[in-house]
């Protein structure tokens, strides 16, 4: 079987994961490897008894196999998975699979087998999302058509692809929104507000994983001795670029022998000289 590799916080902070019932979004991630290289999977009745078979029968058999009906037709209405038709079959798209990293690279895709079935193109993706977004109750299909056809799918997607496709390509994925998210809260909290699209491009360079703590680190630097003084503080480009958001930032030097120093002087002692004795 191929790689499937799962992006925990693309998943994390998932808008469409977070529209589906509580109880089933972990159900994502168990049966996220059922898909083959190119991120499809068939659904046909015998294909959802086998899944559920290997994925629930033997760990958690009280996970019945309408449920697994259930949890699917709920990923497919909140835009996780592309469902529709070919040759008198349903089959199954994960949306996002094929970013780089979460599938087989494709110049390697050959060596594991996978099904003979149209690959979805992301602009396919794209007028699918948009499509179901337009409809704030989802697809109202019977409890014996779970699903729309690929032909139905088409039709709802044609009269608005061009404006859809506008749209998505302005709205970026979810991994993309989580970014700006973050920069935005940390150039909101970041005291030297110089420099900023450069310090946006040196944001960006971030692991999505880092731009959470990079952000968290504004907060501790500010409490920081070293940027009592603003003079200290470095254009964000320079604080991103050189790793010190990674650093716990150094505390004040000698607090109380500052504060002793200080008395010996109101003293009119010198605070090198001994402290003459009582």
């Amino acid at each position: 079987m191929p790689r499937r590799v799962i992006d925990a916080d693309a998943m994390w902070s998932s808008s469409k994961l977070a529209n589906c019932r509580e109880e089933l979004r972990v159900e994502y991630a168990w049966i996220y490897g059922i898909a083959d290289a190119n991120g499809n999977f068939e659904l046909t009745e015998t294909s959802l008894r086998s899944l559920h078979g290997k994925a629930y029968a033997p760990l958690r058999p009280s996970f019945t196999l309408q449920n697994l009906k259930i949890l699917i037709e709920e990923f497919h209405r909140n835009g996780l998975l592309y469902i529709w038709e070919e040759n008198g079959k349903k089959y199954g798209h994960w949306i996002g699979s094929e970013k780089p990293g979460r599938l087989p690279a494709l110049k390697h895709r050959d060596r594991y087998p996978c099904l003979k079935v149209h690959v979805l193109t992301q602009d396919e993706q794209r007028v699918y999302l948009e499509t179901i977004g337009l409809d704030s109750n989802g697809f109202s299909q019977t409890e014996n058509e779970a699903f729309p056809t690929g032909a139905e799918l088409r039709a709802q997607a044609a009269s608005k692809a061009d404006a859809t496709l506008a749209r998505a390509a302005a709205n970026g994925d979810e991994t993309e929104q989580f970014k700006l998210i973050n920069w935005k809260s940390f150039w909101t909290l970041y005291p030297n507000k110089r420099h900023e699209s450069e310090s946006r491009a040196e944001f960006w360079k971030l692991p999505v994983t880092d731009m959470p703590s990079a952000v968290a680190s504004i907060e501790a630097w500010e409490a920081s001795a070293r940027w009592k003084d603003p003079q200290f503080i470095p254009i964000a480009k320079n604080f991103l670029k050189s790793g010190d958001w990674k650093i716990t930032p150094p505390k004040e030097k000698h607090v109380g022998k500052e504060r002793s120093e200080r008395n010996l002087r109101n003293l009119g002692l010198h605070p090198k000289m001994d402290v003459p004795p009582r």
